[in-house]
C-alpha cells in the first residue's frame, strides 16, 4: 500500500508531523507535569492520574492507585475501589461511578429510603419527601403524584375550582386570584354606593366621583378618564431634560418619538415619524425600530408583530445535517454519510450508490485516512468525524475533547469535565432534577415567591402553587425583603413614607407592622437586608440617597447622597468573601453601581448596556448579577464585577414593563406592570432557541417587588462584627473583602455625628454646657469635652447661679416652642378636616415613570375591595433620634 497521490501537500505535511509526534511519544518524552499512558504512550496532565476517571484509552492512569477510604455515613465507595461519591447519588438513576456500581440493579432493588425521602418504588430512586404531591411528577412512573389528597381550605379561605385556596376577601373582587377565574364566577353584579363611580371591565372597583376626569388614571381600564371634555390642569412640571405626557407624566426627553410607547397614554409617540438606521429593522407601524438581529428570530418584538410576519420570514427550508447525505436534494430524505457508497441502496432510488459518486478505492483504508476517530468514504472524498464529546480540529482530522463545563448552562451548578463527556452535580441542599440531571432542585422545604402587590403582600409555592396572604391592608408597599431565620419581613411604603417591619406568621395574615424609619424619608423604594449583620439598606428616589439602618442599635446613616438621580433597586452580598452592595439608577445617566457595605470603594460597573435598569438581584450560586431593563425590554446578566455580559431574554412582547427580579434554582422571575403578572424564564442564555417564558402568577393588581422565600437564598456566614458590634459605638458595617488581609468591617457614625480619633467612637457635635469646677484643686470635677479642650474655670460660688439661669432660659424656650407647635397643629388639623385630602410630592419611578407626581393619600387609603381603614392611623416604633 502506498500513499494516496491525491493528498495535498498540507495533508502530507500533517501526516509527517504526526509520525514525528508518535515517534517522540514512543521515545518516552512527556513533560514533568504529565503522565504517559501505557499502550499508546499518550501524554496526559499528571493531575488526571488517579482522579477516579480513566483518561487513557487503556485506563492505565487509574491503575496502581491507593485505595480510598470513604465515610460510610456520607459517601458511597465505587466497586472499583478508587472513587467515593456522595451517598445521595446512590441509585438516583444516573451512573456516577465509572463502573456503574452506584446504579447496580441488585443494590438498588434492596435500597430503602430514609424517613425524609419518598420511594418511587422497588428498585427505583428516592426523592425528597417534600416533592410528594407538589403537582410535579419527579418519579419516572409519576408515583409521587398518585393518591394525593386535595388540600382542604380553611374557614377563612375560598376553595378554587383548581384546588387552590385563597383568602376569602379576594372572592369576587375583580382579580383572577385562583388562576382559573373561579373566584370571579357567579358573582353578583358589582354596585357602588351613591357618590362613587364603578370602573368598567373586569376590575371591580369603586372610586369617588370626584376622581373622574381629574387627569389621574385610577381605574385599571382607564374608564375614569374616558370621554372627558376637559382635564383640569396641575401644578406638575417637568425638568428641561424631560418630556411631559398628555396625562402630565414626565419621561426622559430622549424617549420622545423613539418608536416605543413610554407614556401610559401613548402621547410620546403621537405625530412622530421614526427614521431607523440601516442596521435596524423598521416595524410596519413605522414608529418602532428594532436591532437587525431581532427580525425573524422567532420572538415578537414589534408591537404589531410585523418583525415575524410570514411575508418577510419565509419558512425554514428543510435540509440535511453536515454529516448526512441528501438523497432527494430537498432535505426530506437524509441518510448518514457512512451509508454512501457502501454498495447498499439506502436512499431507495440508488442515489447514494451512483458510479459518479463512488470511487473504486477507499481512502479510509490507509491509516484510517489520517482521522483520529472516524473516517467515512463519501462522494466528496474522505470525511473525518469525532466521537461524542469531541470536536473536529481545524485540520479536519484531529479530535479534541470538548470542555462542556465552559458552555454556559450546560450544568446549572457544578460541572466536571471528563474526556469525551462531562458530569453535572449539585451543591449541598440541592439534588439533581430526576427529569433532567443537568439541572438542580432544592431538596428541603418548598421555595415560595414572596411579592408585594401594593395593597398587600402575598406568598405562592413554586412547586405546589399554594397561595397565601402574608400582610394585608397596606397603603403602597413597594420594596421588600425578609429575614428567614427571624421570621421577619421588611418593606417600604411610599404613601406613608416609611420603612416597616412585620412578623411572618405561618398560616395567618398579619395586619400589624412596626415603623423602623419615618424621619427624613421621601420615597423609599428598593430595600435589601443584610441577614448576617442585621443591617437594612434602602434607596430613596425622592431624596436621591442610599441609606442604612442597624436593626440592633437602631442607628442610621446616609451612605450616598451625590451622583444619584433615580436610584431604585438595591441588593447586598454579605458573604464572608464579599461585602458589597449593588444598586440601579435609571436617571439621566442610567447605570448599575456597587460599593462596599460600609460605603467605601464606590464604582460604576454597568453603564453601556442599560437605559432603564429597574430590578436587580444576585445569584449566589453562580456569583452573577441579574437585572431587568424596562426600556430595552431585556433581562441582563454579568459577573459581580460587571463583566462578561449576557442577554438572557430580549423581547418587547414578554418584557413589557419589568419592575423587579429574583432568581432561584434555574429560573429568573420578574414582575411586570403592564401584564400585571409574574413571569419566569430559565436563567441561562440559549443561543439556538429562545427560552420559553412561563407564567408563574397572573391576574395581580399592582405587582411590585418580588423575592424567593427560602433559607438557601440567605447563605450562612459568620458575623464579622461579632457579639460586641465590633466595639463600634454606633454602626458596624462590613467592608469588601479583596483578600485575607482586607479589613473585615469599619465603624461608622450616624448622620450629624463625627468619628473620634480611635476610629470606633462617634461624637455628637452638640455639646452640653460643661460642669464647672467648684475647687481648682479638685480635678475630678473637670469636664473632658474632647482630647484638646481645656477645662473652664469660674470664681467659686458662681456655678449655682449660672446653672439656675440656664435652666430658666431652657424651660422658657421649650414652653414657647410647645405653644407654637400646638397652634400650628390646630390650624393644620382644621385645614385638613375642611379639605379632607392629603397630598405630597415625590420623585418616584414606581408610579408609571413619573419623575414628579402629585399623589393623593386619600386614594391609597380608599380601596373598598381591600377594606382599608378610612383614615391614616399613625404607627408606633421605638424612639431614636437618628431614625
Amino acid at each position: 500500500m502506498g500513499i494516496d497521490l491525491m493528498m495535498s501537500p498540507r495533508t502530507l505535511a500533517f501526516l509527517f508531523s504526526l509520525t514525528v509526534l508518535r515517534f517522540t511519544v514512543v521515545a518516552g518524552i512527556c513533560g514533568s507535569s504529565e503522565f504517559m499512558c501505557e499502550s499508546d504512550k499518550k501524554c496526559i496532565p499528571a493531575l488526571w492520574k488517579c482522579d477516579d476517571h480513566p483518561d487513557c484509552d487503556d485506563g492505565s492512569d487509574e491503575k496502581e492507585c491507593a485505595p480510598r477510604s470513604c465515610d460510610k455515613d456520607t459517601m458511597f465507595k465505587c466497586h472499583n475501589g478508587t472513587a467515593c461519591i456522595p451517598i445521595r447519588w446512590e441509585c438516583d438513576g444516573e451512573e456516577d461511578c465509572d463502573d456503574g456500581s452506584d446504579e447496580d440493579s441488585v443494590l438498588c432493588a434492596g435500597k430503602t429510603c430514609t424517613t425524609e425521602q419518598f420511594s418511587c418504588g422497588e428498585g427505583q430512586m428516592c426523592i425528597p419527601a417534600t416533592w410528594q404531591c407538589d403537582t410535579s411528577k419527579d418519579c419516572p412512573d409519576g408515583s409521587d403524584e398518585v393518591n394525593c389528597e386535595t388540600r382542604s381550605c380553611l374557614a377563612e379561605e375560598f376553595s378554587c375550582a383548581n384546588g387552590q385556596c385563597i383568602t376569602v376577601r379576594w372572592y369576587c373582587d375583580g382579580d383572577n386570584d385562583c388562576g382559573d377565574n373561579s373566584d370571579e364566577a357567579n358573582c353578583a353584579p358589582p354596585t357602588c354606593p351613591p357618590g362613587e363611580f364603578l370602573c368598567s371591565g373586569n376590575a371591580t372597583r369603586c372610586i369617588p366621583e370626584a376622581w373622574l376626569c381629574d387627569g389621574d388614571i385610577d381605574c385599571h381600564d382607564q374608564s375614569d378618564e374616558r370621554g372627558c371634555t376637559s382635564t383640569p390642569g396641575r401644578d406638575q412640571t417637568c425638568s428641561n431634560t424631560e418630556f411631559m405626557c398628555a396625562n402630565y407624566e414626565c419621561i426622559h426627553k430622549s424617549w420622545k418619538c423613539d418608536g416605543e410607547v413610554d407614556c401610559v397614554d401613548g402621547s410620546d409617540e403621537v405625530d412622530c415619524h421614526v427614521n431607523c438606521r440601516q442596521d435596524q429593522f423598521t416595524c410596519k407601524s413605522g414608529n418602532q425600530c428594532l436591532a437587525g438581529y431581532q427580525e425573524c428570530d422567532g420572538v415578537l418584538d414589534c408591537y404589531d408583530g410585523s418583525d415575524e410576519s410570514p411575508d418577510i420570514c419565509p419558512a425554514e427550508t428543510q435540509k440535511c445535517k453536515d454529516d448526512e447525505f441528501d438523497c432527494t436534494l430537498d432535505g426530506t430524505n437524509c441518510i448518514p454519510l457512512s451509508l454512501v457508497c457502501n454498495k447498499i441502496n439506502d436512499c431507495g432510488s440508488g442515489e447514494d450508490e451512483q458510479k459518479a459518486l463512488c470511487r473504486a478505492e477507499d481512502p479510509c483504508l490507509l491509516d484510517n485516512g489520517g482521522c483520529d476517530h472516524k473516517c467515512v468514504n463519501t462522494h466528496r472524498g474522505l470525511q473525518c468525524s469525532c466521537n461524542a464529546g469531541y470536536e473536529l480540529g481545524e485540520d479536519g482530522k484531529s479530535c479534541t475533547d470538548i470542555d462542556e463545563c465552559k458552555i454556559s448552562g450546560m450544568c446549572s451548578q457544578l460541572c466536571r469535565n471528563t474526556i469525551g463527556s462531562f458530569r453535572c452535580h449539585c451543591v449541598e441542599g440541592y439534588v439533581r432534577d430526576p427529569n433532567n440531571h443537568r439541572f438542580c432542585k432544592v431538596a428541603g422545604k418548598e421555595p415560595h415567591l414572596l411579592f408585594s402587590n401594593r395593597y398587600d403582600m402575598r406568598k405562592v409555592g413554586l412547586h405546589s402553587g399554594t397561595y397565601h396572604s402574608v400582610l394585608d391592608k397596606l397603603k403602597a408597599a413597594i420594596g421588600l425583603d425578609y429575614d428567614y431565620l427571624e421570621n421577619k419581613v421588611y418593606y417600604t411604603d411610599v404613601a406613608l413614607e416609611q420603612v416597616m417591619e412585620a412578623d411572618m406568621i405561618e398560616g395567618q395574615v398579619n395586619n400589624r407592622s412596626t415603623v423602623l424609619v419615618k424621619n427624613s424619608v421621601n420615597t423609599p423604594d428598593g430595600l435589601a437586608l443584610d441577614w448576617i449583620h442585621k443591617n437594612l439598606y434602602w434607596t430613596d428616589t425622592g431624596m436621591d440617597t442610599i441609606e442604612v439602618l442597624s436593626l440592633s442599635t437602631k442607628y442610621r446613616k446616609t451612605l450616598f447622597n451625590t451622583d444619584l438621580d433615580e436610584p431604585r433597586a438595591i441588593v447586598v452580598d454579605p458573604r464572608e468573601n464579599q461585602g458589597w452592595i449593588y444598586w440601579t439608577d435609571w436617571g439621566t445617566h442610567p447605570k448599575i453601581e456597587r460599593a462596599g457595605m460600609d460605603g467605601s470603594h464606590r464604582s460604576i460597573i454597568v453603564k453601556d448596556d442599560v437605559l432603564w435598569p429597574n430590578g436587580l438581584t444576585i445569584d449566589y450560586m453562580l456569583n452573577r448579577l441579574f437585572w431587568v431593563d424596562a426600556k430595552l425590554h431585556t433581562i441582563g446578566s454579568s459577573d459581580l464585577g460587571g463583566l462578561h455580559h449576557e442577554v438572557i431574554l430580549s423581547s418587547g412582547h414578554y418584557l413589557k414593563h419589568p419592575f423587579a427580579v429574583t432568581v432561584f434554582e434555574d429560573w429568573v422571575y420578574w414582575t411586570d406592570w403592564e401584564t400585571e403578572s409574574i413571569h419566569s424564564v430559565r436563567k441561562f442564555k440559549n443561543t439556538t432557541h429562545p427560552n420559553p417564558v412561563r407564567n408563574s402568577v397572573i391576574g395581580l393588581q399592582s405587582p411590585m417587588d418580588v423575592r424567593v422565600y427560602h433559607e438557601l437564598k440567605q447563605p450562612k456566614a459568620s458575623n464579622r462584627c461579632g457579639v460586641s458590634n465590633g466595639n463600634c459605638s454606633h454602626l458596624c458595617l462590613p467592608s469588601p473583602k479583596y483578600s485575607e488581609k482586607s479589613a473585615s468591617f469599619s465603624c461608622q457614625c450616624p448622620n450629624g455625628m463625627t468619628m473620634m480619633s480611635d476610629g470606633r467612637t462617634c461624637l455628637s457635635p452638640v455639646k452640653a454646657p460643661p460642669v464647672l469646677k467648684k475647687n481648682t484643686t479638685a480635678t475630678e470635677n473637670v469636664p473632658v469635652v474632647s482630647d484638646h479642650v481645656e477645662p473652664i474655670t469660674e470664681p467659686a460660688g458662681s456655678s449655682d447661679q449660672q446653672v439656675g439661669k440656664i435652666a430658666g432660659i431652657v424651660v422658657g424656650i421649650l414652653s414657647a416652642l410647645v405653644i407654637v407647635a400646638a397652634l400650628i397643629g390646630f390650624f393644620v388639623y382644621r385645614s385638613l378636616m375642611r379639605r379632607n385630602i392629603k397630598c405630597l410630592n415625590f420623585d418616584n419611578p414606581v408610579y408609571r415613570k413619573t419623575t414628579e407626581d402629585t399623589f393623593s393619600l386619600e386614594k391609597n387609603q380608599y380601596q373598598p375591595s381591600r377594606t382599608l381603614p378610612p383614615t391614616l392611623e399613625p404607627l408606633t416604633s421605638g424612639s431614636n433620634e437618628y431614625v
